[in-house]
């Protein structure tokens, strides 16, 4: 935890932290350090990529590039060459037909 000053913290993932799903708690601190006694303010799950937060926001601000044979989709950080996740799409012939030109 860092100490912002007064009765907020911040917490920070480690760098070695995996991606991966997570459940984050938020505290109000009530005394002069943080204790099991503190006040729940909110909790969340957030879906960490092993160096940030992976939010909406930045899934559609930033590229993501589709294989035109396979379909597999990167979608990147905001470095533009670190790939957050892909998708790989599971098609039958019934429900999809690919072509490529």
């Amino acid at each position: 935890m860092i100490d912002t000053g007064g009765s907020h913290y911040i917490g920070a993932f480690d760098s070695g932290v995996p991606g991966g799903s997570y459940y984050i708690q938020i505290f109000r601190q009530l005394g002069t350090a943080p204790a099991d006694g503190d006040t729940l303010v909110s909790s969340r799950q957030i879906l960490w990529t092993g160096s940030g937060e992976l939010t909406a926001t930045k899934i559609l601000a930033n590229p993501a590039v589709m294989d035109k044979v396979t379909g597999q989709i990167d979608y990147y950080d905001d470095d533009g060459q670190t790939i957050l996740f892909t998708v790989t799409p599971c098609d039958t012939e019934a429900s999809l037909i690919r072509m490529v030109d």
